[in-house]
């Protein structure tokens, strides 16, 4: 596996993760709902503020994460343009590098001693 592609990996399973334990907070929540209505308290706003929003900003944040990550080839989102966004794309929509291909390491270009301005260096002694 490419290391470039290890957060987009590693981000897709938070995604997953974020979906599955929806129900299960969802559950507790309900149970500790139930508890405290025995009381005679109406706790609606209990439930929607300790149990739904976390529970579906966490799902948000996470299809975020994974819906705006940067391809490793160009650096732009993966799966998205301003006007366009596909989180099933096979390859970038920008440059078409494919889904876990392999990148090719990028190489700073260096100068040669030939090609140096020394004319720039008088403004900086």
């Amino acid at each position: 596996m490419d290391p470039a592609w290890d957060k987009f990996r590693r981000r897709q399973r938070a995604f997953w993760f974020a979906i599955l334990l929806c129900p299960p907070w969802f559950a507790f929540g309900s149970l500790l709902y139930y508890f405290l209505a025995r009381f005679e308290l109406n706790y609606d706003l209990f439930f929607i503020l300790i149990v739904a929003l976390p529970a579906l900003g966490n799902i948000m944040v996470a299809h975020w994460r994974k819906f705006f990550w940067p391809c490793p080839n160009c650096g732009r989102p993966f799966h998205a343009t301003w006007f366009y966004g596909n989180l099933m794309a096979r390859q970038c929509v920008h440059c078409g590098l494919r889904k876990w291909a392999p990148v090719k390491a990028k190489t700073i270009k260096s100068i040669s001693l030939d090609q140096w301005n020394p004319v720039a260096d008088e403004y900086f002694d």
